[in-house]
């Protein structure tokens, strides 16, 4: 985030940034610009203004005021349906990707198919789908089934 102001005149001119009323007391608070690296929500209705001198007297710009917007944060949860580990939920920002669980889920019965949204034919892509709201990202599972032959009525399947 940046301020700046336009100054014109005879001499030197010099600046000084303010926060609330206060000088800001920083080299980079001395010029036509003043920027700050991280803005945080807490900083929300802060005010900047800068006073501008030069032999001729002093002025102080308008008051801008800082508008801070936090970005939503989105619960995902995962649905095993039954499978372990169950992996844990995950707070993402509007706009971010869900980390993939390190582990895959087992199940007795079934087989392990992958991750889908509810009622999706495809695998969910945690690499680019951004979440934009709550999300529930579920297990797919395949019915195995187990085939014992017995031959000639021997139990020993041989």
């Amino acid at each position: 985030m940046t301020f700046s102001v336009t100054a014109g005149g005879f001499g030197t001119i010099s600046y000084q940034w303010r926060q609330n009323g206060s000088p800001i007391e920083s080299a980079v608070a001395n010029g036509p610009s003043y920027s700050i690296s991280s803005v945080a929500a807490s900083m929300n209705n802060t005010t900047y203004d800068c006073i501008v001198k030069n032999e001729a007297g002093e002025v102080t710009s308008d008051a801008a005021t800082l508008t801070v917007t936090a970005i939503p944060t989105f619960k995902v949860l995962f649905v095993t349906d039954g499978g372990t580990p169950k992996p844990d939920s995950q707070m993402v920002k509007r706009g971010g990707l869900v980390t993939k669980p390190a582990t895959d889920p087992v199940r007795s019965g079934y087989r392990f198919t992958g991750w889908y949204e509810l009622n999706a034919t495809h695998d969910f892509q945690f690499t680019t789908t951004a979440i934009t709201a709550n999300l529930s990202i579920y297990a797919g599972w395949k019915k195995v089934y187990t085939l014992t032959y017995h031959k000639n009525n021997d139990e020993t399947g041989a």
